[in-house]
């Protein structure tokens, strides 16, 4: 999943996937700057900031049809259907 993911993503916000192999479940990335981390920015409104603009990247563009992965809003509005479902390991049903 990581694999389609940064595909998805090229770059924009995350590393660029540059190639992969999946039979040695081995990624390429770019490399990335140690010294740009953001706990690194002094001040933490600037640093909330630039948070805000690579989720907001990453968020952006919506996951082909058929994408190993779903956006968030679409995992969050199934995980309240999926709660009243019976757990597999007890039976039981969670609480509302």
């Amino acid at each position: 999943m990581r694999e389609a993911a940064l595909a998805h993503w090229n770059g924009d916000g995350a590393a660029r996937l540059l190639e992969a192999d999946a039979g040695r479940a081995a990624l390429l990335v770019e490399r990335l700057d140690p010294a740009r981390m953001l706990r690194h920015v002094p001040d933490e409104v600037v640093a909330n900031s630039i948070a805000a603009d690579v989720l907001r990247r990453l968020w952006s563009v919506a996951p082909a049809p058929g994408a190993p992965f779903i956006r968030l809003e679409e995992g969050s509005a199934s995980a309240g259907a999926g709660s009243r479902r019976p757990n597999a390991a007890t039976g039981r049903r969670a609480s509302p």
